[in-house]
């Protein structure tokens, strides 16, 4: 199955505390590391004592036609709840998730969205107010529902298996690595801003970048101490160049009180 990489439309924010790709660069495994299969149990098992997750989260795409950064703030509920709100989305963006109450799951599509044209700035575009009705907070653009399955394992953010783990790990792996989790290896160790992590590797020829560029993919995933995947990268070539896309959660709070009322979800009128 070729996989196929999703460029969000954002905009690069000069001063972004943003990762730099050398900083990403990752220790050999030694002798001794534990098997793919033992992390990714270990993952199965620190999700699964997780009822609810709040975190900040940073998606970036950096290539030589963009330079992307859309910022917000999520928060998961087991078995299918989700609320997810933006800061800033600086140029027209793909449709964003903005939650599941339960029983319908809420995806905002910006104004004049067509899957099959690139979306570009235009004169009067409004970051913040972008923001707002993406998070489903201010009109404009279209609401869209769907029945929302009992496990909640469609619900992500474009594609972000850091969010979707959370509902279910195996049903992320499955999508993030196409169906190729077989073919996950150990790569080794990285320590990110203070944090050590372990790094699970795939290497995945023949995918599409938006726009139609062909290129190979290499996946990494970031995995911390508490067997949470914190951060992900997927670096492509385009253009001749190399290309990074990256999801990275912070300020992470696990298994404080929610309700479900507290995802109960009304779009806002025209």
């Amino acid at each position: 199955m070729k996989r196929y990489l999703l460029l969000c439309t954002a905009v690069f924010l000069t001063g972004s505390p943003a990762i730099a790709q050398k900083s990403l660069v990752v220790e050999p495994a030694p002798l001794g590391s534990p098997k793919p299969d033992k992390v990714i149990s270990k993952s199965a098992v620190a999700y699964a004592n997780l009822q609810t997750l709040s975190a900040d989260f940073e998606y970036i795409v950096r290539s030589k036609t963009r330079a992307q950064v859309v910022r917000g703030h999520a928060r998961l509920m087991k078995p299918n709840f989700a609320r997810l709100t933006f800061e800033r989305i600086t140029e027209p963006s793909y449709p964003n998730l903005i939650g599941s109450d339960g029983k319908l799951a809420y995806t905002f599509v910006p104004p004049g969205y067509n899957k099959d044209v690139k979306p570009v700035p235009f004169p009067g575009y409004d970051p913040l107010l972008t923001a707002r009705q993406a998070s489903g907070l201010a009109a404009g653009g279209t609401i869209r529902t769907a029945k929302v399955s009992r496990d909640g394992r469609e619900l992500r953010l474009w594609d972000s298996i850091a969010l979707q783990a959370f509902f279910s790990l195996n049903d992320a792996l499955e999508y993030f690595y196409s169906g190729r989790k077989s073919f996950i290896v150990v790569e080794g160790a990285r320590v990110v801003e203070g944090t050590r992590y372990t790094v699970l590797y795939n290497h995945l020829s023949g995918g599409s970048v938006a726009g139609g560029a062909m290129s190979d993919f290499e996946q990494r995933l970031f995995i911390d101490a508490d067997g949470l995947i914190k951060l992900y990268t997927i670096q492509f070539q385009e253009a001749g160049e190399t290309g990074l896309q990256m999801m990275r959660l912070s300020n992470i709070k696990v298994n404080e009180p929610m309700t479900p009322e507290d995802f109960a979800f009304t779009p806002p009128e025209e």
